[in-house]
This record gives C-alpha cells, structure tokens and sequence, in this order.
C-alpha cells in the first residue's frame, strides 16, 4: 500500500521565480546595508568623470561583507569609484570618494599584504583590497607608471606561500593525529601514512593556491 503522491498546484510553481528573485533582492539590500554601502553612496555620489583607469572584476572586503570578484574600482582625476555588479546590488550604485577622503593603510590579512582605504574624516567606511589593485590605482590617478609587477608579484607570491604552508601543517597534522588520538591502535589500517597526510593537502591547496595567484596579479 503506497501513499498517493499529491501533484504540486501549478500556481505554486509558478511562485517559486518570484519568491527567488525577492528573497536575491532582501538578501543583497540587507548586504547593501550592513557593508555601509547605501550611506556612502548617499555622501559620496558618483559624478560623469572619465576615469583615468577601470578594473573590473576585483575582490574586497567591506564592514565583513565580502565582495570576492564582483567589485569595479575605477581611478578619475577628482576621485575614487567603487562600483558593484548589478545582479549583486540591484540598488547599489558607485559611489565616488574624493582623494582627500580617501586614506591607505597596509595591513596584513591572513598572512597576506593588503591595503585598507578610509573612506572620509574621520573615516566612515573601511574597504580592504589586495596591494597590486591599489597600486595601480594610485598610480592611474597621479598619471605615473605603475610600480614593478614583479615586486607586487613577489610580496603577494610570499603571503600566498605562507598561507599554503599554514593551511598544509594543520590539515597534515589532522589527519595525521586526529585517528592515533582516537585510538586506532586496533584499527591500523585508520592510520594514514605521514607521506599521504602532509603529501596530499600540499598538492591540493598548492593548486588552489597557484589558481588564486594568478587572479591576484591581474
């Protein structure tokens, strides 16, 4: 005897896009909101300056709220823009700092050199980038030649190997520790060789690792 299967009401699919495209658009207005991104772009509207240089694509982090990949950083003459994709901000628009509000600060961010703008004085918002992105942009925007890539290159390629390392021990030592500390002593086929435990994280993250490097230097 099997349960009658009881058909979905048509009407009730027909829903589903509009409930997926409202909750899309709470959830990046919420986002919109908590990164800070509606009041700066209240104090700082973006003007028709031609920019000097734009980059499309980039990575940042703003209030915790981590734009990975969507973000457009435009250098112009009176200032910074910063600009978001539309399917990810529906209700974001760029928004222009001027240079004089606008202030770097080279941090290090899990064991990778970054730079941290202050937006205003006293700074209102910060937004964290990778050191090749700002030097290029205030490069563009004082109309002289980017610094060397290859110093860029090294000091990124430096971070990115520590972080490789880091990420390399721990897992290693897990799975190397993790089943002697639960006993496996009856149980040797649970212990995994010293080779494979510290051998097989280091191929996998160095993959990743190299990947996210070479978008990096963009």
């Amino acid at each position: 005897m099997t349960a009658e299967q009881v058909p979905i009401p048509s009407w009730l699919i027909g829903l589903f896009p509009v409930f997926f495209v409202l909750l899309w658009v709470l959830v990046t207005s919420f986002l919109g909101l908590f990164s800070g991104w509606f009041q700066l772009q209240q104090q700082f509207p973006s003007n028709d300056d031609v920019p000097l240089l734009r980059l499309g694509g980039r990575s940042g982090t703003m209030s915790g709220v981590n734009f990975r990949g969507v973000l457009t950083l435009a250098a112009c003459r009176s200032g910074l823009r910063v600009g978001l994709w539309r399917i990810f901000g529906p209700f974001q628009r760029p928004f222009q700092v001027p240079w004089d509000q606008v202030e770097a600060e080279p941090v290090t961010r899990f064991l990778m050199p970054m730079i941290r703008l202050h937006f205003g004085r006293p700074a209102m918002r910060k937004l964290t980038i990778s050191v090749r992105t700002w030097e290029r942009l205030k490069a563009a925007s004082q109309s002289v030649a980017a610094p060397s890539a290859a110093a860029a290159t090294r000091r990124l390629a430096g971070g990115f190997v520590a972080q490789w390392a880091a990420i390399t021990i721990l897992t290693g030592s897990f799975f190397y520790l993790a089943p002697r500390f639960l006993g496996s002593d009856a149980q040797p086929a649970l212990q995994i060789p010293l080779a494979v435990c510290f051998g097989l994280p280091a191929i996998v993250f160095g993959v990743s690792t190299f990947i996210r490097l070479l978008f990096a230097v963009r």
